[in-house]
């Protein structure tokens, strides 16, 4: 699944040979093509209208999220049913709702259990069980995680990789030796998949470091505890909010980084600054995207300056 996103952005940069171009948008729909298909079974063609409006939605809804407006409706609550430009967030997502909507009702009308053809189908037939058992399975809650999933999904991933095909052009010797270790583990003809990253240590590291450094998210996802916890004689109380500072927090791993192991040659020592894969589900496909794209063989494409 994750080498179809690799191939299909490959396909169409050999299209492109020679030319200048703009990957903002085929880096946008390979990578929604790859967590449509986990989630709902299906992909789109690129030009569908459909995927390119959702896609427009989803880059709009992220630069009001953080623009004044809506740090504005979470800190005055008073204000959030006025007239005001924070309104448009809510119009432009329900367009996404809709789409979310729409494609758990097909799926509720198709399935078959026993045999499920993507997240969509399985979390529903968990749903069937818990109406038996008694869980917190329920269908907002499958919207809701199914569209987290599309939406950051996408927008952090596809950033990601444009940042990496900036800096691959940018230190061109760092992109030659990922192609040396792919071929010297791989042979030229291979095509690589997320299970070769433990034979390809520098591609690997390559890859972390341009996660750190591109940072495409300056704030963590809000936690909170559900009781009061004790930490190092602190006391946390219940419900206390909680967000951290990711881009700092990136900062500072570069700041303690020994001399000569900074960017890239930190592969070397086998210890990655990283925490590695992430268990949840909004950040355990992307590295494996990423590590299929970059660079990718089976396309034997490299990125340059025109």
């Amino acid at each position: 699944m994750y080498q179809d996103g690799s191939i299909e952005i490959s396909f169409h940069l050999f299209h492109l040979t020679g030319l200048p171009f703009d990957p903002y948008e085929l880096v946008d729909i390979a990578v929604a093509n790859v967590i449509s298909i986990l989630i709902f079974g299906k992909r789109f063609e690129y030009d569908d209208t459909l995927l390119k409006t959702l896609l427009d939605v989803m880059h709009q809804s992220s630069e009001m999220a953080v623009g004044p407006w809506a740090l504005l409706y979470n800190a005055m609550p008073l204000v959030r049913r006025l007239p005001l430009p924070h309104q448009r967030i809510l119009t432009t997502m329900k367009k996404i709702d809709d789409f979310i909507e729409k494609e758990v009702e097909e799926h509720k009308a198709t399935l078959v259990l026993g045999e499920p053809r993507d997240l969509t189908d399985a979390y529903l037939e968990e749903i069937q069980k818990a109406e038996r058992k008694g869980s917190s399975f329920e269908e907002e809650q499958l919207r809701i995680s199914v569209s987290e999933l599309f939406v950051a999904g996408t927008e952090t991933t596809a950033g990601t990789l444009r940042w990496g095909f900036l800096y691959l052009m940018a230190f061109p010797e760092i992109q030659e030796e990922c192609w040396k270790e792919i071929n010297a583990v791989l042979g030229n003809n291979a095509s690589l998949k997320y299970e070769d990253r433990e034979h390809l240590p520098y591609t690997n590291a390559v890859i972390h470091e341009i996660q750190r450094i591109s940072n495409v998210a300056a704030l963590g996802i809000p936690h909170a505890p559900i009781k009061d916890v004790q930490l190092f004689g602190y006391t946390i109380p219940k419900v206390t909010g909680r967000q951290n500072g990711e881009e700092q927090s990136a900062q500072r791993v570069y700041e303690i980084a020994p001399p000569g192991m900074r960017i890239w040659g930190h592969y070397r020592t086998g210890e990655m600054f990283w925490v590695g894969d992430k268990e949840a589900l909004g950040f355990s496909g992307p590295p494996a995207l990423l590590f299929a794209s970059h660079p990718n063989k089976q396309g034997q494409v490299k990125k340059q300056t025109p």
